[in-house]
């Protein structure tokens, strides 16, 4: 099989179409999806507004509007969520990685990963079927402009979201997005795909099993600060709550997949850290007396 992987070092041009799609079409579009979630599921004018006008249509959501009842409108809400939490989960698994290999140089696995992200997280923006119920408004009474609003719950949403970005940084943000692969892609020197469980060149990760700092709160402190960022708002509709009730179900699936990995590279050290401290709901009271460590 090693000898159908792509090994290719990508030349400068290669490099910066790659950057190109990566920064724009990958890291750029799948992270608004954190933005139409802070804004009560629709897209700020603020964003709208830096838009070039060849490409507003395309933000013009939703999409379509299939004019379904409630229940159909939840059924259809959490197919567009199953979508997307299989892709991020299925095309992370080793097996798929080393079958994208064949396809695709190695040094672009993360920006092809990300890329498929995007796509799945643009089919929940533009294909969500709002049920148009709002559970609470604490701002309703302010004389804002919707502009206003929207501006407010971002930066509420980004604030509380803050301490979470802890991890992706603490990893080497550029190597979470995927581009310090493509711009050192000749340090890929291992046949081994960028996701192996027994090659430290991980498209993330790192080498060192971290406890410390927020782990010691949580195994997977991301998805805490995620769910804190959606739930605490001052103003939260139906769709919010359903939004959140999805990712409870993907993360309940993902998690042990993912740490299945996750044993497989720190072996009993993990296994040790998962019985003492808790996947995402920290227990505050027994914070601080556990001992850091860094394996």
């Amino acid at each position: 099989m090693k000898s159908s992987m792509r090994n290719d070092e990508l030349n400068l041009i290669s490099k910066i179409i790659w950057l190109m799609i990566n920064i724009l079409f990958g890291t750029f579009l799948s992270n608004i999806l954190f933005i139409w979630t802070a804004c009560n599921m629709h897209l700020p004018l603020f964003l709208i507004n830096l838009i070039p006008s060849l490409f507003k249509s395309f933000f013009n959501i939703p999409w379509i509007n299939l004019e379904l009842s409630l229940f159909n409108k939840i059924i259809f809400n959490a197919l567009l969520c199953f979508i997307f939490g299989f892709v991020h989960t299925y095309f992370a698994q080793e097996k798929i990685q080393n079958s994208m290999n064949q396809l695709f140089p190695k040094s672009t696995l993360r920006t092809v990963y990300i890329l498929l992200v995007s796509i799945t997280s643009w089919l929940i923006i533009g294909l969500w079927q709002h049920t148009q119920i709002q559970l609470w408004d604490f701002l309703k009474n302010l004389m804002l402009t919707e502009n206003q609003r929207d501006i407010i719950l971002t930066i509420i949403f980004i604030l509380i979201l803050i301490p979470g970005l802890y991890v992706p940084f603490k990893f080497n943000i550029f190597e979470f997005l995927g581009i310090k692969q493509l711009l050192y892609s000749s340090n890929l020197t291992s046949t081994k795909c960028p996701l192996s469980m027994t090659n430290v060149q991980r498209t993330t990760g790192s080498s060192q099993l971290i406890t410390t700092g927020l782990f010691q709160l949580c195994r997977h402190p991301l998805y805490l600060f995620t769910f804190l960022a959606i739930i605490v708002s001052p103003t939260v509709s139906f769709d919010r709550l359903l939004f959140v009730i999805y990712l409870c179900v993907y993360v309940s699936i993902g998690i042990p997949i993912e740490e299945k990995k996750l044993i497989m590279i720190f072996g009993e050290a993990y296994v040790e850290y998962r019985k003492t401290i808790p996947a995402i709901i920290p227990n505050l009271f027994s914070f601080g007396t556990r001992k850091s460590k860094t394996i």
